[in-house]
């Protein structure tokens, strides 16, 4: 019964962790909608959907701990997507989706090369 009750409480508190990590995350992409639609720093850098996708993954790799094969798994989606929109035609919002998917292929293979040295290091 100790166990289980050590159980709940470990799951209880990485929930807590987790959560509180995810709220970060999403008030952070929530501030860069927010930028992007004020229009802040418009004449010297423009804040687009593209930048605020890159940060959303790159937060996600150091705020929410994914690895490389989120990354990729990611990317697998965002090309299915792309696909399924493509397919019905859709060609402004595919090519988008094409460009989101090979940004997270970037991240995933930089983010995988980076995994594999750690790992030979040790």
């Amino acid at each position: 019964m100790k166990e289980i009750n050590n159980f709940f409480k470990n799951i209880e508190k990485s929930v807590n962790i987790s959560s509180n990590r995810f709220t970060l995350f999403t008030l952070i992409i929530v501030f860069l909608f927010l930028l992007r639609s004020a229009g802040y720093f418009q004449p010297y850098f423009p804040v687009g959907v593209n930048f605020i996708m890159i940060v959303a993954l790159i937060l996600g790799v150091v705020i929410l701990g994914f690895r490389s094969n989120v990354i990729f798994l990611v990317t697998l989606v965002f090309w299915v997507f792309a696909g399924m929109i493509k397919l019905l035609r859709i060609e402004v919002w595919a090519e988008r989706t094409g460009l989101y998917a090979f940004e997270s292929l970037i991240v995933g293979v930089v983010l995988f090369l980076y995994e594999t040295v750690r790992f030979w290091k040790k």
